[in-house]
């Protein structure tokens, strides 16, 4: 399924959703997609799944090398967001 379709289906879904009031009809369309969302879902976590997996091992390499990947920044991420009630908000 591609970004663009499965967007569509998720705005659609949505729609249905903040209608408030299903109609049988309704509830058989989900129940029949219900398969392709969690076909959908799996494939993303695995995309996100093989990242985060991807920025490990490049992280492990440039530790073994080494290098230190990892960057700390103090008053928070420059130009980033931070939940710490101490950081000055922009």
């Amino acid at each position: 399924m591609s970004i663009r379709r499965l967007r569509k289906n998720v705005e659609r879904s949505k729609r249905m959703v903040r209608q408030g009031h299903w109609t049988s009809a309704d509830l058989q369309t989900a129940d029949a997609r219900l398969p392709g969302v969690r076909k959908a879902e799996r494939a993303l976590h695995d995309i996100r799944l093989a990242k985060v997996r991807e920025v490990y091992e490049q992280a492990k390499q440039a530790i073994a090398q080494g290098h230190v990947p990892v960057v700390y920044f103090n008053d928070g991420v420059p130009g980033g967001v931070s939940s710490r009630p101490d950081v000055p908000r922009r």
